[in-house]
């Protein structure tokens, strides 16, 4: 039957082979799948639990032609939110098909546990793997996604390239300038957010996550300036975070250092715009000590000025924190480990291996990819 399907044997051909083509649009679906749909919905109700059952029975008794009417799903489904040349609608990306199948393995696997505890259940039921390749049924299905994909790919209706946040420009720290007065409370957290969030490349779980044990001063022995950083925590960066055994290497060391084209004036408010160290050693002056939370980023005291108290004792939110990281770039926070990223990725300055390892790429060819902006 999916031989008869001119998309479907395009597409299985195009996954197996890589061949290059071109996309069939508008393909009557073959009337040879009416017999199977047909028998697929027979006697079924709109309720999700009757729903759910049949696709369990034809998982268990049924699989290949399940996996028929999935490929052509597959080959044929299209986005009705948005309409394509033809008017049928965009294909679907990838990752939309993952999660569907994705979702109906979940929901099949649930239904088992619930038969299975009425003693109803199939005893042989293992949950599928929709989407294995090398599976002897479902392989079938992952051929004509994916080769579908790289088919709508080719005609422009999907992109296979990740989603990348852009990087923050500094016509964009210019327009937030109001936001990032250091001689405020929330102006000091919000450089320091900007600082923290390129140098170091962290996403907001991670800054939300800081605490003050998670900087500590330290003088590089190989510094010839002997200047005095921050030494961060390498739990502190989620790459690591959770077990450093698991990794099989040790973490790189990041620091927090005063910035080499800045001569401090002495005014640490002042300096704390401009020097990544001076700016993070404000802030965790600025904290009340001594203090029960150990968060880094505390909610500001409205009565600063009066009472000469910065910050009280109650963290920020990690919405509030986002929200903060948006209203200064315009963007979500992975636009700061994007710009951090872009900039090393840039840096000829440093060897590979530096820049490998301070990045976490694991190849040169994906470091590369950063490196465009």
């Amino acid at each position: 039957m999916m031989a008869m399907d001119p998309s479907i044997a395009k597409a299985q051909l195009h996954s197996t082979a890589h061949l290059k083509g071109v996309y069939a649009d508008g393909i009557t679906v073959p009337l040879c799948y009416k017999g199977l749909l047909r028998e697929l919905v027979v006697d079924v109700s709109d309720d999700i639990q009757d729903i759910t059952h049949r696709l369990y029975v034809w998982v268990n008794e049924r699989a290949a032609d399940l996996c028929v009417l999935f490929c052509a799903y597959a080959a044929h489904a299209r986005n009705s939110k948005a309409k394509g040349e033809d008017g049928l609608g965009l294909k679907f990306p990838p990752k939309s098909f993952v999660h569907r199948f994705n979702c109906i393995a979940h929901q099949l696997f649930l239904h088992h546990q619930s038969l299975d505890r009425q003693g109803r259940a199939v005893p042989s039921f293992v949950r599928p793997q929709f989407l294995d390749a090398k599976h002897r049924v479902w392989g079938q299905l992952w051929d004509t996604v994916d080769g579908a994909s790289k088919l709508a790919a080719q005609a422009g209706e999907v992109s296979l390239l990740p989603k990348q946040a852009p990087a923050i420009t500094p016509s964009v720290l210019a327009a937030a300038e109001p936001l990032l007065d250091t001689h405020t409370p929330v102006g000091l957290q919000n450089m320091a957010l900007i600082y923290l969030g390129v140098h170091g490349q962290f996403r907001i779980k991670e800054l939300y996550s800081l605490t003050r044990n998670s900087f500590a001063e330290y003088m590089d022995p190989k510094d010839a300036e002997s200047r005095i950083m921050y030494k961060l925590d390498p739990l502190a960066c989620k790459n690591w975070n959770g077990g450093l055994k698991d990794a099989g290497r040790p973490p790189p060391c990041k620091f927090i250092v005063p910035n080499p084209d800045y001569v401090a004036t002495g005014d640490s408010y002042a300096d704390a715009k401009y020097c990544p160290f001076l700016c993070v050693k404000l802030l965790w002056e600025k904290l009340p000590s001594p203090c029960a939370v150990d968060a880094l980023f505390l909610k500001a005291n409205a009565e600063y000025q009066k009472k000469n108290l910065w910050y009280i004792a109650q963290p920020l939110g990690i919405k509030t924190l986002s929200e903060r990281v948006k209203a200064v770039t315009g963007y979500s926070s992975h636009c700061m480990k994007r710009t951090g990223a872009t900039a090393l990725a840039e840096d000829e300055t440093c060897s590979d291996e530096f820049r490998l390892a301070m990045g976490g790429w694991k190849s040169r060819d994906a470091m590369a990819a950063y490196a465009h902006h």
